[in-house]
């Protein structure tokens, strides 16, 4: 009897200190996102360019050369996406008028008139609206400066960051920690970079499926849906909400039937054959663990947490693995 109530007392003290200590490191992330957020992304740019920087420096280009190379490619490939995607956005804004007065159209006056008192009474006033705005722009322009600076940071001194870890943990895990570093190297690759391709032939489908059904605004919702599939189980709720909201004023019941066909035969064909052949299943994450990560990094993080917290759970999976004392959360985060 005594051995048993030790066993219990030896359970909830484990369960009690692995809920302390996950409490403690959300708060941590809450408070420290405006540092954790760019610095995240960082890694994940870091890791998925470490291997082309060495490469090149095998070829006898300096590690500044190389890493400075690495930056430019990700500013230039961000640069060209947000002027394509504003350019797009440009023509959709001449038909905001025009589609807000087509949903007015659409919907009972009578709701039509309380929509339109609640969201009056729902704005703020322009001191608020100011504030807010400069508060969000500020917030963006320094995520946008920071994530180029810590990506050239991580890549310049990756191997200062690698001694360290060894001097940490000792010279006895310098062979697991390497191992840990290429795992960790080899699952962004393989699964981040196997999502960025998945991407590209969604947004190609979509782009494809809709011009085909002749949806107006064909290619830039068909990017906007593809980055919205990266977010597993809610994205495709939220694609199909907005085409339909910019699909019925413009168009009849049957277009709108069309795009959800297109959408939904999109997203069958990758879930059951892109996504496995293309990302394959390097990192087996299940359904229970994926949702519960996506809600918890937009309750932390908000949407940046959304898109990171796939890659975020395949890391922490990779990590959990390794060790013996962590390998139960990791087959709680696994498949079957």
């Amino acid at each position: 009897m005594v051995k048993q109530d030790r066993s219990y007392y030896d359970f909830f003290r484990g369960l009690s200190r692995s809920l302390l200590t996950m409490g403690i490191l959300f708060l941590i992330l809450f408070l420290g996102r405006h540092i954790f957020i760019p610095l995240a992304f960082a890694c994940l740019f870091a890791l998925l360019l470490a291997a082309p920087c060495s490469y090149l420096e095998r070829r006898r280009f300096s590690r500044g050369l190389t890493s400075t190379f690495a930056v430019v490619l990700i500013v230039s490939t961000g640069l060209a996406l947000s002027y394509f995607i504003s350019s797009r956005l440009i023509h959709l804004r001449a038909d905001l008028s025009q589609l807000a007065s087509q949903l007015h159209v659409i919907i009972s006056p009578g709701a039509g008139n309380w929509l339109h008192a609640y969201a009056v009474s729902a704005l703020p006033d322009s001191g608020t609206l100011l504030h807010g705005t400069v508060i969000f722009l500020s917030g963006t322009v320094t995520n946008l400066i920071l994530i180029p600076v810590y990506t050239f940071l991580l890549l310049y001194y990756r191997g200062l960051i690698l001694r360290f870890l060894i001097m940490h943990f000792g010279e006895m895990h310098e062979k697991r920690i390497r191992r840990l570093v290429d795992k960790a190297r080899s699952v962004i690759n393989g699964y981040v970079g196997g999502l960025l391709i998945e991407m590209l032939i969604v947004a190609s489908l979509n782009i494809a499926g809709f011009f085909i059904i002749g949806m107006k605004y064909a290619i830039l919702f068909g990017l906007i849906v593809a980055v919205l599939n990266l977010i597993p189980y809610i994205g495709i709720f939220i694609s199909c909400a907005l085409s339909l909201l910019i699909t019925l004023p413009y168009g009849s019941s049957i277009m709108a039937v069309k795009m959800i066909i297109v959408l939904l035969s999109i997203h069958l064909a990758d879930a059951y054959l892109i996504f496995p052949s293309v990302v394959g299943w390097k990192v087996k994450i299940n359904a229970l663990a994926a949702l519960s990560g996506v809600l918890a990094g937009w309750i932390i993080w908000g949407i940046p947490g959304m898109f990171l917290a796939l890659p975020s759970i395949a890391m922490l999976k990779t990590l959990f693995d390794e060790f013996e004392g962590l390998r139960d959360w990791g087959l709680l985060l696994g498949g079957l």
